[in-house]
């Protein structure tokens, strides 16, 4: 089986879901029963505190498979089809990225890609942002619940492109039109990724735009955007010079 996107745990470690071409297989690592196959199953996640797991299936519905496999289908794809999710902290919503008709091609697929929400209770889900670009992914709630970081881009591989951006989407903005901000180009020929420090700091940890190091680690304050460089791994090639 070939794996197609990052696994994901359990709460509490014992299941494991992994993704492939044909669906998400579920494994107790301890072996007391028997792997559990999802056919057309994907971006699996499990809820933050029980063992809930939600899933896209078929890119048309947003699956809760509760523990004792019980499902329900808590929202249905409103475009053309959904894609990567979320949990908020407390497991009581779900965050999940709408793709519409692609408007430009690329490696990466570019496509329409905005942000919805939904009870994990189901009911009516509501489109959260309105801009248009490439489609969100990586997504990553803050341990308070308040933001939710996301990239997009193809995460470029030739030397020197930029052409993966940072987002934060603030979730309890008053704002009816519930923009997100931009932050800044984050790749550099290379990836990038980002973990949540605080409610409010992130660290990001990206390629360099040909710096000569090989990796660079950046505390961010989601509010206003502000970094603070924590140094970098040197002496490893990054490919040529840009300028």
């Amino acid at each position: 089986m070939g794996a197609a996107g990052a696994p994901a745990w359990s709460a509490d470690g014992t299941l494991l879901a992994v993704t492939d071409a044909t669906g998400v297989t579920v494994f107790d690592v301890d072996g007391d029963s028997a792997p559990l196959f999802l056919p057309g199953a994907a971006h699996p996640r499990f809820a933050p505190a029980d063992n809930r797991l939600a899933f896209v299936r078929d890119g048309e519905a947003l699956v809760i498979r509760d523990p004792d496999g019980a499902e329900r289908v808590v929202a249905e794809t409103a475009w053309e089809a959904m894609g990567e999710i979320a949990w908020t902290p407390d497991g009581a919503r779900l965050y999940y990225v709408e793709q519409g008709p692609p408007v430009r091609q690329g490696p990466g697929g570019y496509v329409n890609g905005v942000l919805w929400t939904v009870s994990a209770g189901g009911g009516d889900a509501a489109r959260w942002s309105v801009n248009t670009y490439v489609s969100p992914r990586d997504l990553l709630i803050a341990l308070g619940g308040r933001y939710l970081l996301a990239k997009d881009g193809t995460g470029a591989v030739a030397d020197c492109q930029v052409d993966e951006r940072l987002h934060v989407f603030d979730l309890e903005t008053e704002d009816p039109m519930r923009q997100d901000r931009t932050l800044w180009d984050i790749s550099g020929g290379g990836e990038s990724a980002y973990r949540w420090l605080t409610e409010g700091a992130f660290l990001l940890v990206r390629q360099p735009r040909c710096s000569g190091l090989a990796a660079e680690f950046i505390r961010v304050e989601a509010a206003n955007g502000r970094a603070a460089w924590l140094g970098g791994l040197p002496n490893t090639p990054t490919g040529p010079a840009c300028r």
